[in-house]
């Protein structure tokens, strides 16, 4: 299905390349998804058309910064669930963590969420991510201004104990709240950089 969508998307400071995840790049820095400290999450959930399940559509893109002409990776940002006739998806992001508190997930999910709102035009991208992750949920309640929909109760299996579950935090933007919101405090934090 990644062949639907850029082979790249570029940052508006140019500190960031974005290419198509391919399968070659080794992910042994990235914590399990549901144990970062620094991540929203896209399980992928089954979509359901009239009661006939269809194939997710996604697309992951593998992020790189290059320093002094070394290309190093800095983690995964994609979408799934891509709903085009109703004009959503869900979002999720995979940082390593010695690239967490540096502004890299704020450009990355800026130029991914330029790419949804404004080249596919979208209404709605959601994300899920564990209550406990206070570094994404600040992420999202202080610096984007991202709207919580609610908390999903024990929705994920914990990692640390497989017969307990986790409660999950829902966010969600929308095509108004982008244009007149989020994209502006994002482009502020990034021309600070």
């Amino acid at each position: 299905m990644a062949s639907n969508y850029p082979l790249k998307l570029h940052s508006p400071i140019n500190r960031l390349q974005f290419d198509i995840a391919d399968g070659s790049e080794d992910h042994s820095s990235l914590p399990s998804e549901r144990t970062l400290t620094c991540g929203a999450t896209f399980h992928v959930s089954p979509y359901y058309d009239r009661g006939t399940r269809v194939e997710s559509t996604y697309c992951d893109y593998h992020v790189h910064i290059v320093e002094e002409g070394i290309r190093k990776f800095v983690g995964m940002i994609g979408f799934r669930n891509l709903d085009e006739d109703n004009g959503s998806v869900e979002m999720g992001i995979l940082l390593s963590p010695e690239f967490h508190g540096k502004g890299f997930g704020t450009e990355t999910l800026y130029v991914l969420l330029c790419y949804l709102f404004e080249e596919r035009r979208l209404h709605r991208v959601s994300f899920q991510t564990s209550v406990d992750n206070a570094q994404m949920r600040g992420w999202f309640d202080d610096v984007a201004g991202v709207t919580l929909e609610g908390i999903s109760r024990e929705l994920w299996r914990s990692v640390e104990d497989r017969n307990s579950y986790v409660d999950v935090a829902i966010y969600c933007i929308l095509e108004q709240e982008w244009r007149d919101a989020v994209k502006k405090r994002l482009n502020q934090r990034l021309c600070k950089k």
